[in-house]
């Protein structure tokens, strides 16, 4: 890859790699875990910082929780309230 090329690699996550790719008429974000350690918690994790990203291009955020369950209920919450 170009120095050009990793520019456009743009994301957040602590616990996995979370980007987007932009091309000219869309943006794609992706999302890959390292599914290995078998960590329910770190592959739901990763899930949701995937979501995130996928909502909010900014990242996590606000949103963001060590807390599963508080980090599903906060992601939803930000879904009710940007997208009625």
């Amino acid at each position: 890859m170009s120095d050009q090329d990793i520019e456009e690699l743009k994301g957040q996550s602590d616990v996995c790699l979370v980007f987007t790719l932009a091309f000219a008429d869309q943006n794609i974000v992706v999302g890959i875990n390292d599914t290995r350690w078998f960590d329910d918690n770190v592959n739901i994790t990763c899930f949701l910082d995937l979501l995130s990203f996928f909502i909010d291009e900014g990242g996590v955020g606000e949103v963001k929780s060590e807390d599963i369950r508080e980090y599903s209920r906060n992601l939803i919450d930000k879904i009710r309230r940007d997208y009625r």
